[in-house]
C-alpha cells in the first residue's frame, strides 16, 4: 500500500487511519486463522495497529507495512496461543509453520503483483533459481511455474515420479535456504496453483 511513512513517524493520525482501513480486514482474517475466535482476532489486530503507532518512530521509511505488521500479528497471535492453557491441542503440536504460510496467502495476495515487478525481487528469485543444477532447475521450473504433472515430466526426462518429486523436493530446499524468508513465501504462493 502507499501511504507516505515520514508523516506516519510525525504522528499523523489520518495516515494511521488510512493504514488501519487498508489492513484491518486482511489482518483480522490472518489472525482468525491462528485464533479461531472473532472477538480475540480483532483485539490483537488493534494491539498490532496500536504496537504500530506507539513504534512508529523507528521505522524505516522503506519499511513494507503488510510484512511489517503482518510479523508483530504473527508474534502475538502465537502469543496469545501460547498463554492460553486450556486449548486441547498444545502449541508444541499445532502445525505453527503450516497456519503461518496460509495465513501469508491472505496477507500477501494483494501486493504479490507489485512485489513481482520489483527488481530486486526478480533478481534474488533469479539468482536463487540460477544456482540450482540443470536438470534439477528444469524439473522445478515445469513443474512449479509451467504447470506440467509430474507424470509427464518424467516421461519426458525417462525417469520414475519419485525421482521428479526428489528434484522438486531439492529445489525447494534450495530456495528456502537461499531466498529471504518473505520472499520465499511470496515465491510460493505466486505459483501455489501448482502445489500438489
Amino acid at each position: 500500500m502507499d501511504v507516505d511513512l515520514r508523516l506516519l513517524k510525525e504522528g499523523n493520525e489520518h495516515v494511521f487511519r488510512q493504514i488501519v482501513q487498508s489492513c484491518e480486514g486482511r489482518l483480522n482474517r490472518f489472525a482468525m486463522i491462528y485464533t479461531q475466535n472473532r472477538a480475540v482476532s480483532e483485539e490483537i489486530v488493534s494491539d498490532t495497529f496500536l504496537s504500530l503507532w506507539i513504534n512508529r518512530h523507528s521505522l524505516d521509511e522503506n519499511t513494507r507495512l503488510i510484512p511489517y505488521l503482518t510479523v508483530i500479528l504473527r508474534n502475538k497471535c502465537i502469543n496469545y496461543l501460547r498463554s492460553f492453557r486450556h486449548k486441547f491441542v498444545s502449541i508444541d503440536e499445532m502445525d505453527i509453520g503450516a497456519m503461518y504460510m496460509k495465513a501469508h496467502l491472505y496477507t500477501l495476495e494483494d501486493d504479490a503483483s507489485r512485489l513481482l515487478e520489483e527488481e530486486d525481487l526478480r533478481l534474488i528469485i533469479s539468482k536463487a533459481m540460477e544456482s540450482l543444477p540443470e536438470k534439477t532447475r528444469a524439473i522445478f521450473e515445469m513443474s512449479r511455474i509451467q504447470g506440467i504433472k509430474n507424470k509427464e515430466i518424467a516421461d519426458k526426462y525417462g525417469l520414475s515420479v519419485k525421482t521428479i518429486e526428489f528434484h522438486i523436493t531439492k529445489a525447494l530446499q534450495h530456495l528456502r535456504k537461499n531466498l529471504p524468508k518473505e520472499y520465499f513465501f511470496l515465491f510460493f504462493f505466486l505459483f501455489s496453483s501448482y502445489w500438489r
